[in-house]
């Protein structure tokens, strides 16, 4: 299960101040955004997650699970910018 956050500039701004106030894990980002979605990711199913959106992942049994990151000249802009706020934070 993934919860996803589009991005927004009140979302990534109250996703830096999350990060930076250290009571990440005791307190859902979730509850903090704007909008949420939930995608629930079946065995052989492939979730791809745009530009600068925000993420968690929820594993409640042992998964494998495959990840990466890849950049088109469509949406360089979106992952510099998400870039930049991963490093200020």
């Amino acid at each position: 299960t993934f919860v996803l956050v589009p991005p927004s500039t009140h979302d990534t701004a109250a996703y830096e101040l999350w990060l930076s106030t250290g009571n990440a894990s005791n307190d859902f980002f979730g509850d903090l955004a704007s909008a949420t979605f939930r995608m629930d990711v079946h065995e052989g199913q492939t979730l791809i997650i745009p530009a600068g959106w925000i993420y968690a992942s929820y594993t409640p049994q042992s998964t494998l699970v495959v990840g990466g990151t890849f950049v088109d000249c469509l949406h360089v802009e979106s992952q510099v910018t998400a870039y930049r706020h991963l490093v200020k934070a």
